[in-house]
């Protein structure tokens, strides 16, 4: 019985669900799947089952499909999941262009694509709109702390 017990535990402890996501600011599970490929799966079926159609939650859709690009091993899935997160991220961006948040999302998608993918035109506004956000704001949100933690320890790979 101890056994049974002990390997469900573990199991349990493994996987994840909707709710681990629903715990911590989207920004937290978004840089949690961005660093851990078993985690974006888990990550892009929560904010598929969400119903907010809000600019902020189109956005992390957006980034989830964009990661799961790196997940899936079929060529024109790895395509269409990135085109499908790139719209998004777009369409979110223009629904709410002055949302710094949003546009983090977008920075670090395009800084992690593939130069071929040519998906890289807005990085210099971005960045230039998060730099201004970072230094401005009194609150730090989260996102504006795992964006600090990305730059510091990727200097080397900067697009802009």
């Amino acid at each position: 019985m101890k056994v049974i017990f002990c390997i469900f535990v573990v199991l349990t402890s493994l996987t994840s669900t909707a709710s681990d996501f629903e715990k911590v600011p989207l920004s937290t599970s978004f840089f949690e799947a961005s660093a851990n490929l078993n985690r974006r799966s888990d990550f892009h079926d929560f904010l598929e089952s969400r119903t907010v159609n809000s600019a902020t939650n189109r956005a992390y859709l957006g980034a989830a499909k964009a990661l799961m690009a790196e997940v899936v091993s079929n060529p024109y899935s790895k395509l269409s999941y990135f085109n499908d997160g790139k719209e998004l991220i777009d369409e979110a961006i223009n629904m709410d262009p002055k949302n710094a948040e949003l546009r983090y999302l977008r920075f670090m998608i395009q800084q992690n694509t593939p130069d071929f993918l040519n998906y890289s035109d807005d990085i210099n506004v971005d960045f230039a709109i998060l730099k201004t956000e970072m230094k401005n704001s009194t609150n730090k949100s989260t996102w504006m702390k795992e964006l600090s933690q990305y730059l510091e320890t990727n200097k080397s790979k900067y697009k802009v």
